[in-house]
């Protein structure tokens, strides 16, 4: 039994040996410094990457790295202008990384589903928020002090006093309850970050919509959801809406949102069934009434420094954006073009402090998938200003359009 076991172990050893480690060369052709998180397709390695992948930089140092449900390795690469990094990948058990990115559902606070990265923070309103029926159609944000994943954290601040906060109010005790919330609230900043942006009644941050003329048509809150990756390099997200009815068609949307490491850009793919005919496809930012002037629009992008729920208490800006980027140069199987208007539409009259969107329009869509980025970063954490949240949305597209180059070695 012995020698079998000996045995045993050599084959496994031999075998493991036969799989030689894969040089892969990674050149940022741009002149800008790019941090990205890169996907590689494991079919391309000289081994089964199923069974687990070790990742090592130049220096021989392992680095984080994910495979993905639809066959990729993620690894998070920094490369400098015009020059090329080198990683090794071999077979093995990766270590354990802490995550840069995570997100889960909250059944306790109305099916919401939230999830960030160490930059930025989204939240999606879902069906128990439909069925109170509270007009919470958009995208929401949240904003961070630090590169730290906080927003569970702030979920179980803000549900940590509720019930003797509901007690002092079915006595009366207002002003007792009033400085509970004060202390508990993940709408103010509490030292670690907070939920201070608005949406409402509106599409809040990069909402997807459907546009007839100048009516907008889009779905409540989600009905359906699967968290397909959940870090620690990257977080998806699918979403599927109830139908909406658009004329005679009767129209579901779906979508996919992917937020990655180190990046303030959440890329938004969405499509839809029930299309019987062309219509517009939008995306949009709401501005607001404390601030129109804070927007810069361009061919392919809009940017926008939001003044907060509060502008006068807060006293920061929570910077948004859209973002287009042409890609006519990568190979695409559905063609699609990028944005083809970029503009302000003010309300007929302002909505709850909102004055109107700042929107990217595709026309002449039937309902193919199409991508997006969604934007944000805080005054308060890497980000000062407006012209400087200008400057990085510009190079993001830049980047986008021309992609670092994988070649292995």
């Amino acid at each position: 039994m012995r020698k079998l076991v000996v045995i045993l172990c050599l084959l496994t050893f031999w075998g493991s040996g036969l799989a030689q480690p894969c040089v892969v060369s990674i050149t940022n052709p741009t002149d800008l410094q790019r941090q990205e998180v890169v996907g590689i397709d494991t079919a391309q390695l000289n081994f089964d990457a199923s069974h687990g992948v070790v990742v090592r930089d130049a220096f021989g140092i392992e680095r984080p790295s994910q495979l993905t449900q639809n066959g990729e390795l993620l690894i998070d690469v920094h490369v400098r202008p015009h020059s090329q990094t080198t990683f090794t990948i071999q077979p093995g058990q990766a270590a354990p990384f802490k995550p840069y990115v995570w997100g889960r559902y909250y059944p306790e606070r109305a099916d919401d589903i939230s999830f960030e990265n160490d930059r930025t923070g989204f939240r999606i309103y879902g069906p128990e928020t439909q069925r109170r029926g509270e007009k919470s159609f958009g995208i929401d944000l949240w904003v961070k002090h630090s590169s730290e994943l906080l927003v569970d954290s702030l979920y179980r601040l803000e549900f940590s006093r509720h019930q003797e906060i509901e007690a002092l109010r079915k006595l009366s005790k207002l002003q007792e309850a009033d400085s509970l919330v004060t202390l508990t609230s993940y709408h103010l900043d509490h030292g670690a970050g907070m939920d201070g942006y608005g949406v409402g009644a509106t599409l809040g941050c990069g909402t997807p919509a459907l546009m007839v003329g100048d009516s907008i048509y889009h779905p409540w809150c989600y009905e359906t959801y699967e968290i397909v990756e959940n870090g620690p390099l990257r977080f998806a997200l699918r979403l599927d809406f109830a139908p909406v009815r658009i004329g005679k068609d009767k129209v579901t949307e779906h979508r996919l949102m992917v937020l990655d490491k180190g990046s303030n850009f959440c890329r938004m793919t969405v499509w839809y069934e029930g299309l019987s005919h062309p219509v517009s496809l939008a995306a949009g930012l709401t501005i607001r009434t404390a601030d129109t002037e804070s927007l810069l629009i361009a061919d392919n992008y809009v940017c926008y420094a939001d003044p907060t729920i509060d502008p006068a208490r807060h006293n920061c800006q929570i910077f948004t954006a859209l973002a287009f980027p042409d890609r006519s140069g990568i190979e695409d199987r559905y063609k699609r073009k990028t944005v083809d208007v970029t503009c302000y539409r003010p309300f007929p009259k302002p909505l709850g402090g909102n004055a109107g969107y700042a929107l990217g329009i595709k026309g002449g869509y039937i309902g193919e998938p199409y991508s997006y980025y969604i934007g944000m970063a805080w005054s308060e954490l890497d980000v000062r200003s407006l012209e400087e949240w200008h400057l990085r949305t510009q190079h993001f597209v830049q980047m986008q359009k021309v992609p670092l180059e994988v070649l292995f070695k």
